[in-house]
């Protein structure tokens, strides 16, 4: 079982209940305390402004713990198909990619749970950064023009396993294997093509082996995956506001130790007059 902890489930639902600024989070006169002071492993700090919603912290800042959410709905993903009765390894032997200069594999081989064996990629996109890089302003009145967002998601999920596709697919089917890219955005959406095929595969099987309703099985599967990469990414956004709070503060301390210095000099010139 997955679950969410106190702290991750309610930094979640004040996500989604939305509102421009869901944390509460009251920017100083000076706000320095918006500069993001994530270090990189390679050195060096962000130094980009966060936003009240909390998205830079959580999903878009380059320094975020991105492989560690990378990785749990990774491990989530060879559960699952261990769960199901499936032989599951990480990272596929057989395939092999120079892709942009970097030797990738995909990241969950499972073997005997279809005819062939599968290998499954996974990732997990940010929406809004999506929208940003095609230079759309993502406004009220742009969402009351979208009948429908998640399928607005879907599409940009759907360009996602594409981009899979062309890195693995031909690959995959010269050594006579499946090829599933399971791609997810940051509010759990997950993509209409591969993933969605997938997860209807496993939730058969699941179906077969329990001796449950089809919409107890699908639902059990799709909760998994995303509590998997969710719970990193509510780690993510707790750790940016708790560098907020704890800037603000040492503001405080330093505008409260300047100002006794403040009394201590006032003070002093005083009796010197006296």
């Amino acid at each position: 079982k997955v679950r969410l902890n106190s702290d991750q489930f309610s930094y979640l639902m004040r996500r989604a209940i939305g509102g421009s600024n869901p944390h509460g989070i009251r920017w100083s006169e000076s706000k320095r305390e918006q500069i993001c002071s994530r270090s990189f492993a390679k050195g060096g700090f962000c130094m980009k402004e966060m936003d009240l919603k909390g998205r830079h912290g959580e999903s878009c800042c380059i320094g975020i713990r991105g492989a560690m959410r990378h990785s749990r709905m990774q491990s989530q993903m060879a559960a699952i198909g261990r769960e199901l009765g499936g032989n599951v390894s990480s990272y596929c032997p057989l395939i092999d990619i120079l892709n942009e200069g970097v030797n990738t594999r995909p990241d969950v081989c499972v073997q005997f749970l279809f005819d062939k064996m599968a290998c499954l990629d996974v990732t997990v996109r940010d929406t809004w950064s999506y929208y940003r890089n095609k230079k759309v302003k993502v406004t009220i009145d742009w969402f009351l023009r979208k009948k429908n967002f998640k399928e607005e998601r879907g599409k940009h999920l759907k360009e996602v396993e594409k981009e899979k596709e062309k890195i693995y697919l031909e690959k995959c089917e010269a050594n006579d294997c499946l090829f599933y890219p399971v791609a997810m955005d940051t509010w759990g959406g997950f993509g209409e093509g591969s993933t969605s095929r997938l997860i209807s595969e496993w939730t058969q099987l699941l179906v077969d082996k329990e001796r449950i309703t089809t919409v107890e099985a699908e639902s059990r599967i799709r909760l998994c995956i995303q509590v998997s990469a969710m719970a990193e990414m509510a780690n993510n956004g707790l750790e940016s506001l708790n560098r907020i709070r704890n800037c603000q503060k040492e503001m405080i301390v330093q505008r409260q130790s300047q100002s006794d210095q403040n009394d201590l000099h006032l003070g002093g010139r005083m009796e010197f007059f006296d």
